[in-house]
């Protein structure tokens, strides 16, 4: 028999127990005992009826039943009075302190014979009592208390922390939240306490990141009951209580992506990385090497040689190899791979690699001894490839040019590059005989500017694309092309992407017009991070490995290792299974990270709009007539907006010019109303 069915047998009428009652210990004397079940009286005068399981380990004492219902009833409360007075003399802090480390569970009998002198059931009553209601120090679970553990005891505490303070900023938040609607500095928060207005930011930041747990979401509801329903809700109270700043990028924490991110953490790695590269030969097998970027660009992945003899063309392109004495898996691969890619945005650059390594020790700056992966190929005089290999080489870059630097080269044939430029050209016209689709668009600079208390966004335009984009475009996807084609020789498990869709052979060719370029992209489906090699149809390749940005992004370096495994050792560093276990999480971190770089300048642009919108039109291309709805084309700000179809002439055709008004524009909603459309003279 059980210890607890023991006590439980010498149940009987005319004893007095105590049971819970909504987590309470209550008094009743027992008058009749059947099965399992007891019929008892209470204080109040009042009967019922309960299981004999919740009867408290401790029972006593006996009352005659012949005694006058009266008697039983005063006595009862004498006894309930006695015990609550016994209560407040206990010390469970110190019971605690006497019992944790010497035993794991305890009864109230072996307890009451430390605590007291010759204890009575009254004082075993208030012992029990005491023990019931510090749930931090002890468990019940009949018939005994467990005694938590320091541990324990310190998570509990925590834990009960937590909660109060939830009850607090659930109390006082909601009357806080409706003043901070109605506009910025409106609440002191100094004048709340400092962790009432940490946990408060935590959950609107954890909203407003779409990271919030079951609980932060249930708390905000709570808080926002009654204000007005918001998809930005969290954002807007956020802001006017000074948790973000203006204009402050939400999806950052959506992608849960640091773009000032500090490394201190991984920095004993980092520096081993650095101490390593001291070993580095002082100088290059390889020299004369040209990098073409933007001027403001960084991290510079690659970097290409030429030479001209007996009318062949002899290229390298060299790609960084950050992957030198890298360790998968370590504590800062994981955090990298976690970043994804580096991220482009007007407000600044946030690199996917710890700028110490990814520009001070890989960058391809010139006049500086860098390890590389080089791809060797030898063109013919008709420009067709004859030979390729693939080295790892230390190079030496001769000189880091702009694309502005490069075109003069271009326009003025000096030395190479012209044969370059006209290599060049031939690689797109085999890629759009093979139903490769180009877009070229003007994307034009967003220049962000501090005016007062407020950003001022102003905007560069082109009028025409740099001849070196292209060049340098078609050379990054030579060396993507032939990274998979070496790959299926070789059978090397990479990262791939691909398009298996079928595009019409009519969509091939080099696309400027912006109706044109809507209908193609409207109906081209994304490409997609594979393990297995495949078609790339927009592009016009058979397959594409990524290789040309390591220091960029993260799949890129991942198939620079792997290839630089394979020629060093002659070993694979990841097995096909090994890469497709990642894929689903690398996919996934693409996703948030790519909605970051699309979504944050088109924010910046909308605020362009906003500022200019009442005093100038915009010219838009109608590239799609539906019902209710048509969509316009913004050439130079490359931007779409749907306009009611109403506002239209009939017969305006797809194609046509029109100047656009803006009424109501809302950069955090991305939302552009156009109240008037007229067609260009």
């Amino acid at each position: 028999m059980s210890e607890e069915k023991q006590f439980l047998s010498l149940l009987a009428p005319g004893q007095v127990v105590e049971f819970l009652e909504d987590s309470k210990p209550q008094i009743a004397l027992v008058l009749e005992k059947k099965d399992s079940r007891l019929r008892v009286l209470l204080p109040s005068n009042r009967e019922k009826k309960i299981s004999q399981s919740r009867i408290l380990p401790w029972i006593g004492p006996v009352i005659a039943l012949s005694t006058s219902r009266e008697e039983l009833v005063q006595k009862l409360e004498l006894f309930k009075i006695e015990r609550e007075k016994l209560f407040l003399t206990i010390n469970v802090e110190e019971i605690w302190e006497l019992v944790h480390s010497e035993v794991e569970k305890i009864d109230i009998d072996w307890l009451a014979d430390i605590y007291f002198v010759s204890p009575d059931i009254h004082q075993k009553s208030a012992l029990g009592r005491a023990l019931l209601t510090n749930r931090i120090l002890f468990k019940y679970r009949p018939p005994f208390f467990e005694i938590h553990s320091p541990e324990q005891v310190e998570h509990l505490r925590e834990e009960q922390k937590k909660k109060a303070l939830q009850a607090r900023i659930v109390n006082e938040g909601r009357e806080l939240l409706k003043e901070a609607l109605k506009g910025p500095n409106r609440v002191k928060l100094e004048n709340y306490e400092e962790d009432f207005v940490k946990g408060l930011k935590d959950i609107l930041l954890a909203v407003l990141g779409k990271r919030a747990d079951a609980k932060q979401e249930k708390l905000f509801r709570q808080l926002t009951q009654g204000l007005p329903k918001d998809d930005f809700l969290a954002y807007i109270l956020a802001l006017n209580l000074g948790f973000i700043p203006n204009h402050f990028n939400y999806h950052l924490i959506q992608a849960g992506y640091d773009f000032y991110p500090s490394w201190n953490e991984f920095q004993k790695e980092i520096d081993q990385l650095k101490e390593k590269s001291k070993t580095w030969p002082a100088k290059a097998s390889l020299k004369g090497f040209v990098s073409i970027d933007s001027k403001t660009t960084k991290d510079i992945d690659d970097a290409f040689k030429i030479e001209i003899r007996d009318n062949r063309i002899f290229l390298k392109i060299a790609i960084s190899c950050p992957i030198l004495n890298w360790e998968f898996g370590s504590k800062l691969d994981l955090k990298v791979r976690e970043r994804f890619s580096s991220l482009y945005l007007p407000e600044g650059t946030s690199h996917m690699l710890p700028e110490e390594i990814g520009i001070n020790l890989y960058s391809l700056e010139q006049g500086k001894v860098r390890p590389a992966l080089v791809f060797n190929f030898e063109f013919d005089n008709l420009k067709e490839l004859e030979n390729f290999s693939l080295d790892f080489a230390w190079i030496e870059t001769e000189k880091n040019i702009s694309y502005e630097e490069a075109d003069i080269f271009i326009q003025e044939k000096q030395e190479y590059w012209k044969q370059l430029f006209e290599l060049a050209k031939n690689l797109r016209e085999k890629r759009i005989l093979n139903g490769a689709v180009i877009i070229e668009q003007l994307e034009p600079q967003i220049i962000l500017k501090q005016n007062n208390e407020d950003i001022l966004v102003e905007m560069l335009f082109k009028d025409k694309l740099c001849l070196s984009q292209m060049v340098i475009s078609e050379l990054m996807i030579l060396c993507n092309l032939w990274a998979g084609k070496w790959a299926k020789k070789y059978d090397i498990p990479l990262y791939f992407r691909s398009q298996k869709i079928n595009l019409s052979k009519d969509n091939a060719g080099v696309w400027h017009r912006p109706e044109e370029i809507y209908t193609l992209v409207k109906n081209m489906a994304p490409s997609l991070l594979e393990v297995e090699p495949g078609w790339h149809a927009s592009l016009g390749v058979e397959v594409y490995a990524g290789v040309s940005s390591p220091l960029r992004r993260y799949p890129d370096f991942v198939n620079v290792a792997q290839i630089m495994a394979f020629l060093q050792k002659k070993d694979l560093l990841f097995t096909k299974q090994d890469l497709q276990n990642l894929l689903s999480y690398l996919t996934s971190r693409q996703s948030l990270v790519s909605q970051v770089q699309r979504f944050r300048p088109r924010y910046w642009k909308l605020l362009y709009f906003k500022q200019r919108h009442k005093k100038e039109e915009f010219e838009g291309v109608l590239v799609d007539k539906g019902n209710p709805l048509s969509v316009f084309s913004l050439p130079k700000e490359q931007v779409l907006v749907r306009v009611p179809t109403s506002l239209l002439e009939d017969k305006t055709p797809v194609g046509e010019k029109c100047l656009l008004t803006f009424g109501k524009v809302d950069p955090l909603r991305n939302e552009i109303k156009v109240i008037k459309v007229r067609k260009k003279n």
